[in-house]
């Protein structure tokens, strides 16, 4: 029988932990911080700082342009942070990684804004210093 044989399971989570000198609560928060509450990486939020430069230049009445200089008209009746996607979508679609059968769905648009409110809410602080340098 070899090392891990013994520690199939949760009951071998538990007992490799207890042999390793940690509880039962220092596992579940190792857990968590690697699994369910990642690190964005610096890319991530450099990308999603540009919907904030978007956000803030809506908000100061200018008008937006894309990656390539060109100005992008507002929607009637478009949210404010649809229009911010909108003008940068091309960015988007070729740095962040989604599933492809998304990139041409409606919901394209909801998996971005969702992922710039958690981000943002997690990381205002840098998220805003980055978006400032981009203005």
């Amino acid at each position: 029988m070899s090392d891990s044989e013994g520690y199939l399971g949760w009951n071998g989570v538990r007992k490799l932990a207890k042999k390793l000198g940690y509880d039962w609560f220092d596992v579940c928060d190792i857990l968590w911080k690697t699994k369910h509450h990642k690190q964005p990486s610096y890319s991530e939020i450099l990308l999603f700082s540009v919907i904030r430069k978007n956000l803030i230049r809506i908000e100061k009445g200018k008008h937006l342009r894309d990656v390539y200089g060109n100005l992008i008209r507002r929607n009637v009746g478009e949210e404010d942070v649809h229009y911010a996607i909108r003008v940068d979508l091309d960015l988007f679609k070729k740095n962040h990684k989604i599933k492809k059968q998304w990139k041409n769905d409606p919901n394209f648009f909801k998996s971005i804004r969702q992922k710039y409110e958690n981000l943002y809410k997690r990381f205002p602080k840098e998220m805003n210093k980055h978006a400032a340098m981009m203005e």
